[in-house]
């Protein structure tokens, strides 16, 4: 017999990983404990991130915003221990697709142009051809899903899965 194999365990189980705006995605958290563990909550969530590269100076950056956030409650504050099986449902959120967002973000830069001297100039030539625009690529949302199991003054038990929305 071998001691010490058994180990805490969370799995996120998802049928797909891409999506549509305002599909459903259903899923399952398998929460394994073989001792007995107080936690606050159980929670699975939801978000999505866009990263952002610049390079200042020769030295490259991330800037990193977190454009959706959402927690769903599963479970709540107890002592867990064995096996756990919890079904959830979510929403994938409808986010401006990316020739939406660059629209927009070049609509900001031109009402930028428009409180300085040259703005009249700079709108009518955006206007002709939006290739004068001085605009950065729009970057694209990454999404994850996490199940947590929220340990208070401890180690979160928890597990993330990237997924696709378009």
């Amino acid at each position: 017999m071998v001691f010490g194999t058994e180990k805490e365990k969370i799995d996120l189980v998802l049928e797909k990983t891409s999506f549509t705006a305002s599909e459903k995605i259903a899923g399952k958290v398998l929460l394994f404990l073989p001792k007995i563990k107080k936690a606050r909550a159980l929670k699975v969530i939801f978000r999505g991130i866009e990263r952002e590269y610049s390079k200042q100076f020769d030295d490259p950056t991330a800037n990193v915003s977190t454009v959706h956030y959402f927690e769903l409650e599963l479970d709540k504050e107890k002592e867990y221990s064995g096996n756990y099986s919890y079904d959830f449902e979510l929403i994938a959120p409808k986010i401006a697709n990316q020739k939406e967002r660059f629209e927009t973000q070049m609509e900001n830069t031109l009402q930028q142009y428009d409180k300085t001297a040259f703005g009249g100039i700079f709108r009518a030539a955006s206007i002709i051809g939006k290739a004068y625009t001085p605009l950065k690529p729009v970057p694209k949302i990454e999404w994850y899903l996490e199940a947590k199991l929220d340990v208070p003054g401890g180690i979160d038990i928890s597990t993330e899965i990237q997924i696709q929305i378009s």
